[in-house]
């Protein structure tokens, strides 16, 4: 069974991005880019019939500080991100 993207154009970001050298290769490089940058693994949905994939790239901590001390929130919340 081949890889293809179900979202080409998210696809080719991540390869522009040099996280994906072929298709079907990519998961591990984006996690362990992610693990080295300090942030929390991301989560995976399937859609029940399989035609979808849904992965939600959460913020670190040390991200959420830096972003809430950039916009003078001292109580160190950040919007939720759409």
């Amino acid at each position: 069974m081949s890889s293809r993207p179900h979202n080409p154009r998210i696809a080719y970001a991540f390869f522009r991005a040099g996280m994906i050298e072929a298709w079907g290769r990519g998961i591990r490089r984006i996690l362990d880019i992610g693990r080295e940058a300090g942030n929390p693994a991301p989560t995976w949905r399937l859609d029940a019939g399989g035609d979808g994939l849904w992965v939600r790239f959460p913020f670190s901590e040390t991200y959420r500080a830096a972003d809430a001390a950039a916009r003078g929130n001292t109580a160190g919340n950040t919007p939720h991100m759409r």
